[in-house]
């Protein structure tokens, strides 16, 4: 599937890429540390019969600027992801945060309000309420990964690891690829982010309908932890897709449709 060409607008100084598809109410796509706004090809077709959708790259993913924090954190990117959303007219939205994403789609609410809607696909917590002791050495371990593997070698490692098993060897493959297009600098970035983030006291700014996804064979963001969000969120209800690792919008997105699409359309 060919990925639309991405829009790109100068805030401030500072890029921002994202793709777009269709018209209607905004549907934000914001992907995880080891995705794009490419990684969102099919969904930006199969959902913009009824929304306008918008994949953003996060800064310093795509041909987005970097942030300019030495250290950086959710805020920022939250804080960049609103600037776009002000330039481009967006006022109510729904959106689906994949992974990290799920965290800065939460961030963002506790900025404008609650979206009409929100997914939160196998969604990352954060690492922030973990013990510093227990905390640092995974953080410089991960760094220290990517560095000696490149970022083609550690796409590959990692995908072995958060994909479903029975993942089809071509959508593993691209999955693998998509990974492995994140700069280095980026995903450094949204490692930092991550380390220090928790995503619960955000939750209680998605006052809309939420659905928590989890994978079966998700250990990153496990069923357990899915079904703990939901019930930390105002109005959450959860599901677990069977089969699927961490990567549903590559690894089965007929099956994602099939969730997202009834979901969306829900009055209420």
């Amino acid at each position: 599937m060919t990925a639309l060409a991405p829009r790109a607008l100068d805030l401030a100084g500072s890029r921002v890429t994202w793709r777009e598809a269709g018209q209607g109410p905004a549907l934000l796509l914001l992907h995880g540390i080891g995705g794009h706004s490419g990684a969102w090809a099919h969904q930006l077709g199969s959902l913009s019969a009824h929304h306008r959708v918008i994949a953003w790259d996060a800064p310093g993913y795509g041909g987005s600027s970097p942030l300019d924090e030495p250290a950086p954190t959710v805020d920022g990117f939250a804080d960049r992801l609103a600037a776009l959303l002000d330039a481009i007219g967006v006022t109510e939205w729904s959106g689906i945060g994949h992974s990290l994403g799920a965290i800065f789609l939460a961030a963002l609410a506790a900025r404008r309000g609650a979206p009409d809607r929100a997914v939160l696909l196998h969604p990352m917590a954060g690492f922030g309420p973990m013990d510093p002791a227990q905390r640092e050495p995974m953080r410089a371990g991960r760094i220290a990964e990517l560095t000696r593997l490149g970022a083609r070698g550690f796409a590959e490692h990692r995908g072995a690891a958060i994909l479903g098993r029975v993942t089809p060897s071509e959508k593993a493959a691209r999955a693998v690829a998509v990974m492995a297009e994140v700069p280095e600098s980026g995903y450094f970035a949204a490692w930092e982010a991550l380390c220090t983030a928790d995503i619960f006291p955000l939750l209680e700014a998605l006052t809309g309908p939420s659905l928590v996804i989890s994978g079966e064979e998700d250990a990153g963001s496990p069923p357990a932890l899915g079904q703990r969000l939901a019930e930390a969120l105002p109005r959450g209800e959860s599901i677990v897709m069977p089969g699927i690792g961490h990567y549903a919008p590559i690894e089965a997105p007929e099956a994602l449709d099939a969730v997202l699409l009834p979901w969306l359309a829900r009055a209420g």
